[in-house]
């Protein structure tokens, strides 16, 4: 019995070796020769690179299976997007169509200055309301010896151009403006007709005045001459008198006229009148000038320019597959262990998305490890089997020593 259990886990370890080795090559066989490769060239702004290859191409009446996929980047470019910029410009009751809006404009844009170009222009028809105009009013008091005193308001007409009509207006006094400070002026003419006295004399006031044929002999009865005409001494002074004309004789008696020139202190002083004053409704128009330009910006994306290269293998392949069946020999069950080469398509493995550079979709390595974990596996489960069939050797000693003591 201790002999057939031996041959039971030879036959038990052979299988295990053999299935573990023909697992960990399967599908993975190196064929430097009868590989063929397809190049696609694809834009994207993924850093996840796929292509979608077939999993089968067709060449020559022969069909290869995808082995793998590797990626090459050629370019990366930022992606750039254009955003518009657009600046209007409102013309608001105008009362003719005479805008004439620039062709350009410099409108901020963050911390840049951004030039824009005129569209379009449009014109509006409305109607005005609410008119009001400032209206504006003087007196002009001319040179004066005394300060004026105006009126508290002003009368006026005020002619409104856009509706062709006279607005009567009572505006308010807003200031008494001087215009020209006061000092003696040279202006002064006063017309002065004397009358004669004897032939010798002319009579000015109380006072006789020899007669002098070539001009008046007034100096010294300045004051006299101002008094007798009514004029302050104090704004008015008398610079020089002529003859003007012949004498001539009223009746019995003679005149002769004369010119007095002298100087007055004055100054020149406008009462300046002001107020609103509201006017009718008018036909008018509004208007509107656009404009537009358009500045780049990034849009944090990249777009990528990429090479993927699907490797596709030959039709078939062939690997050794284990087979075993359970025989009676010589009346005792045995295990038959038997080795057979088949041919299989190669199987398909999906590829992997890469990330930048040449990458490649190679699945030997993940292979490898399951061949080794498979290996791990199988030879614990080896030590597992020997320790029961010891323990089961050592029962049995057991049991036949005690048997014999008996």
């Amino acid at each position: 019995m201790s002999k057939k259990l031996l041959v039971l886990l030879a036959g038990i370890v052979f299988i295990l070796t053999t299935n573990v080795s023909t697992f960990a090559t399967e599908g993975y066989m190196d064929y430097p020769d009868g590989e063929i490769t397809l190049t696609e060239e694809f834009t994207t702004d993924s850093p996840s690179f796929y292509y979608d290859f077939d999993d089968t191409t067709q060449k020559n009446g022969k069909t290869y299976y995808l082995k793998n996929v590797s990626y090459k980047v050629l370019s990366a470019d930022n992606l750039q997007t254009t955003e518009p910029v657009i600046q209007k410009i409102n013309y608001s009751n105008l009362y003719e169509k005479n805008v004439e809006p620039p062709e350009s404009l410099t409108v901020p844009k963050g911390d840049q200055e951004i030039e824009v170009k005129l569209t379009d222009f449009q014109y509006t028809e409305t109607v005005i309301t609410d008119r009001k105009e400032l209206v504006t009013a003087y007196t002009d008091y001319d040179y004066k010896t005394e300060m004026p005193e105006p009126t508290e308001v002003k009368n006026v007409i005020y002619h409104d151009e856009a509706s062709k009509q006279d607005i009567p207006a009572t505006l308010k006094l807003k200031e008494l403006k001087e215009v020209d400070s006061w000092k003696w002026r040279d202006d002064v003419e006063i017309p002065i007709t004397f009358s004669l006295y004897d032939a010798e004399y002319y009579v000015l006031g109380d006072n006789l005045i020899p007669y002098n044929e070539d001009k008046p002999a007034l100096e010294g009865y300045e004051d006299e001459l101002l008094t007798e005409l009514n004029l302050d001494t104090n704004k008015y002074r008398i610079t020089s008198v002529e003859w003007d004309g012949e004498p001539y004789t009223v009746g019995e008696v003679r005149y002769r006229k004369a010119i007095a020139h002298g100087e007055r202190y004055a100054a020149n002083y406008v009462a300046v009148y002001e107020d609103v004053v509201a006017l009718p409704d008018v036909d008018g128009y509004n208007a509107v000038a656009e404009y537009r330009s358009e500045i780049p910006e990034l849009t944090g994306e990249t777009e990528y320019t990429v090479q993927a290269t699907a490797t596709y293998t030959p039709p078939v392949v062939q690997e050794t597959v284990v087979e075993q069946q359970e025989t009676v020999v010589e009346g005792e069950p045995k295990t038959v262990v038997e080795e057979k080469v088949v041919e299989k398509p190669v199987p398909v493995q999906t590829p992997v998305p890469l990330f930048n550079g040449d990458s490649s979709g190679n699945n030997s390595t993940t292979t490898e490890i399951v061949a080794i974990v498979s290996t791990v596996f199988a030879g614990l489960l080896l030590i597992v089997l020997l320790a029961i069939a010891i323990l089961y050797i050592l029962s049995r000693k057991r049991k036949k020593k005690g048997e014999e003591r008996h």
